[in-house]
């Protein structure tokens, strides 16, 4: 966060604040609403100015959501460029929680470092796994599968006991080959 490629991208204003983008779905079977915030691909290190952390951690801040999302890729180069992302990311509310999936940088990276950092900070890293919501969310779960490229996804062990309303999160596209003819 503090290389000079990032001060100097900032400086020139390169690095611009985040894109959001508003999407609403009507899903079967959910009774009641539910609001989720995506953020993904923040490589935190030194070509991202912490300006632009600050940026999307006030996006998702005001989005209110009940669920937070992360996909991956949290760092460039070194897991310990996580620690100011993480902090960031724990303070953002979501009533029901903030969970994440690890991308290909991150394992690239130190991989445990970086989930005992969001865990610290409130952040449960979801890998092959998945969980209920609470209710009134009942009948939805949240599922984490491990990045396609450079993890091991396993979509049945994810996918185990899953309610009928299954919301998968991933970091890259490719990992829909990993779902097959599993329903989400």
């Amino acid at each position: 966060g503090s290389g000079w490629t990032a001060s100097l991208a900032h400086g020139l204003g390169l690095q611009r604040g985040p894109l959001v983008t508003r999407h609403d779905f009507e899903v079967e079977g959910l009774a009641h609403p539910l609001k989720f915030a995506f953020a993904s691909d923040l490589h935190s290190g030194p070509f991202t100015h912490p300006a632009h952390l600050d940026l999307v951690a006030e996006a998702l801040t005001a989005a209110d959501v009940d669920v937070l999302l992360l996909g991956g890729d949290y760092v460039t180069h070194r897991a310990k460029n996580v620690l100011p992302l993480t902090r960031l990311l724990g303070r953002v509310p979501a009533r029901i929680g903030r969970f994440a999936v690890l991308g290909n940088h991150d394992l690239w990276a130190d991989d445990r470092a970086i989930v005992a950092a969001f865990e610290e900070n409130g952040v449960r890293v979801l890998v092959n796994e998945g969980l209920a919501l609470p209710a009134p969310f009942g009948g939805v779960s949240l599922v984490g599968l491990d990045d396609p490229r450079s993890g091991r996804p396993d979509a049945a062990r994810a996918l185990e006991g899953a309610e009928a309303v299954r919301i998968v999160l991933m970091h890259a596209p490719s990992g829909l080959l990993s779902l097959g003819e599993h329903d989400f």
